[in-house]
């Protein structure tokens, strides 16, 4: 099974690849969606990360308050 992550995307006019080994299947799709625009802009990325990385915080938080109530039984 190949989760590796090979894109070509147009980012301000300029044609870039990425690879990527062993990415998640979930995030592989989600960026293939991102990276399907034809002419990126370097704002669209960079929404993208703050986008997951508040995601991310969130998803943390919630992991630690369900580990605190776990140590607390």
């Amino acid at each position: 099974m190949d989760l590796g992550l090979r894109a070509d995307l147009i980012l301000n006019g300029k044609r870039i690849q990425i690879s990527i080994e062993c990415i998640n299947k979930n995030a592989k799709s989600e960026v293939e969606a991102l990276f399907a625009k034809q002419n990126l802009d370097i704002k669209d990325i960079l929404k993208a990360y703050i986008k997951k990385a508040q995601e991310y915080a969130e998803l943390e938080d919630k992991l630690r308050n369900l580990t605190n109530q776990l140590e607390q039984i």
